[in-house]
């Protein structure tokens, strides 16, 4: 919730907007976030991938389709990035 306020403060809202987040019940804050998450995600659909970003998902999906695709085991990319 921290990092909402301070986004949150940053947009010109004041303390009683904030106090008034806080006072509502679990089911309507849910309810909220699925607005804004409905929100985002109708927005990000009228958003354009920029031309570089699609030639490249579209050389991804060749290789995946003639089978020159090379692909990792999630062990392989565990160890490569020292997860654990």
């Amino acid at each position: 919730m921290n990092i909402f306020i301070i986004f949150v403060k940053n947009k010109r809202y004041g303390k009683e907007q904030l106090e008034k987040l806080r006072k509502l019940t679990r089911q309507e804050k849910v309810e909220i976030v699925y607005f804004l998450w409905d929100n985002i995600a109708k927005e990000q659909a009228n958003m354009s991938i920029p031309a570089e970003h699609q030639r490249i998902i579209n050389e991804r999906i060749e290789r995946i389709r003639t089978g020159n695709a090379k692909f990792k085991t999630w062990d392989e990319i565990k160890i490569k990035y020292k997860f654990t």
